[in-house]
């Protein structure tokens, strides 16, 4: 084979390579240029075949399914005074069918100290959740737990692949848990999650300093995020914590 049809062959495996183009490669290139290894005993793998080239072709986010954003469901937490109060809707939603209207995805963790809800994949959101409950039972303190279990959802093999969000939150503080090793503290007390989520955090900002209570402030802002958000109900659930006494209100069991 030419020198000149050599270095065509291989400006093209430069090319597929940069752009990520792994079909092309493995379909067209590597038959070719293997073909053409030379007869000097320094075929053509062991001679261009480099880590930087193995590292783009063979990594895994390349052949790792797309990921789907997050887009269903709202769940708000807010927090004045004493009180803490988390709301989610009960929309579920596979692809464009909407499922089930009433779903549960609020949870209560370590006996009723720790309120929590999760937006995203309901199998991969109730794992996350059990794992911090599981952190929570070692540690014993939500901080913690909570930089836990983001490091091994960061981390591990099966964990990051889990698609979803959590809000957790006890008598003192309130976290954002995130699949990318975030892990947010509000400084306003109010977080929220979910397709309709800036909805309803822009809305209980709006109204954190008015003299309505921190339920009726969840109240209205999961009225507006239902209002607007095409994945988010009007079937809510509530769980609300007040400091000194656990949690005084729980709706997440009721048949409705």
């Amino acid at each position: 084979m030419s020198r000149m049809l050599r270095c065509s062959l291989f400006t093209q495996l430069q090319s597929s390579v940069v752009k990520n183009d792994v079909r092309s490669f493995n379909k067209h290139l590597i038959p070719t240029l293997s073909a053409c290894a030379t007869t000097r005993g320094m075929n053509w793998q062991s001679r261009h075949w480099n880590h930087s080239f193995r590292t783009q072709l063979y990594n895994d986010d390349l052949y790792a399914p797309n990921r789907v954003p997050i887009r269903s469901t709202t769940i708000i937490c807010v927090r004045k005074g004493d009180d803490v109060v988390l709301m989610g809707d009960g929309q579920m939603t596979i692809g464009s069918v909407v499922a089930k209207h009433n779903a549960k995805k609020l949870r209560k963790l370590s006996g009723g100290k720790v309120i929590a809800g999760f937006a995203g994949a309901a199998a991969d959101g109730i794992a996350l959740i059990d794992l911090l409950e599981k952190k929570l039972s070692e540690r014993d303190e939500l901080r913690r737990a909570c930089v836990e279990t983001t490091r091994l959802w960061r981390t591990d093999k099966i964990l990051r692949r889990l698609e979803a969000l959590i809000i957790v939150a006890d008598e003192k503080s309130t976290f954002e848990l995130t699949g990318n090793g975030e892990l947010v503290e509000s400084e306003t007390g109010i977080i929220a999650i979910g397709s309709g989520g800036h909805f309803a955090e822009a809305a209980a900002r709006a109204l954190i300093d008015t003299n309505l209570t921190a339920d009726e402030i969840a109240a209205k802002s999961m009225k507006i995020a239902a209002d607007m958000c095409v994945y988010t109900n009007g079937h809510i659930s509530k769980l609300k914590l007040v400091k000194g006494k656990g949690i005084v209100e729980d709706t997440i069991d009721s048949k409705n």
